[in-house]
């Protein structure tokens, strides 16, 4: 798979809690902003500050959507994946408004400040599935014993 130029990393905090909402045809959308602040050095004080914020407007689709809105909430400190995505409407005041909207491909806390505990999503969800409970573990070894005589590897 090729790398795209245009994927960056963000590490900032949630400015507000990720507000979910669904399509006209039910697809789920989470809005979320990330400000992120770059690090320098005061000349006076000779000490690091933290320099202007940057805010960077957000949006995650279906299933990913639908973790983040459970999963973060305003304040957290988050690592995010994400790609372009070129946004056009008219204002209020009919003028065109163009801009930049970043679409997540991932959403991730940032652990060195924090604890997290994870919980697996089973398979595709939709909203409003029931719950499918636990996993089950299957009734036998998929990949037979291991025999160390055979390891080709060895």
């Amino acid at each position: 798979m090729a790398k795209d130029p245009n994927q960056v990393t963000i590490r900032g905090r949630l400015t507000r809690d990720p507000e979910l909402r669904a399509t006209a045809g039910g697809v789920s959308v989470c809005n979320l902003s990330i400000a992120s602040s770059g690090r320098v050095r005061n000349r006076d004080t000779n000490r690091w500050e933290d320099g202007d914020p940057f805010y960077w407007e957000c949006e995650a689709w279906r299933s990913l959507a639908e973790h983040i809105a459970s999963s973060f909430s305003k304040g957290d400190e988050v690592i995010a994946i994400a790609r372009p995505k070129s946004n056009e409407y008219m204002s209020r005041d009919g003028t065109r408004v163009r801009g930049v909207v970043w679409q997540l491909e991932s959403l991730a806390a940032a652990v060195d400040h924090a604890t997290v505990s994870v919980t697996r999503a089973r398979g595709p969800r939709t909203a409003g599935a029931a719950d499918p409970g636990p996993a089950v573990p299957p009734a036998e070894d998929p990949f037979g014993a291991y025999d160390p005589t055979t390891d080709p590897w060895n």
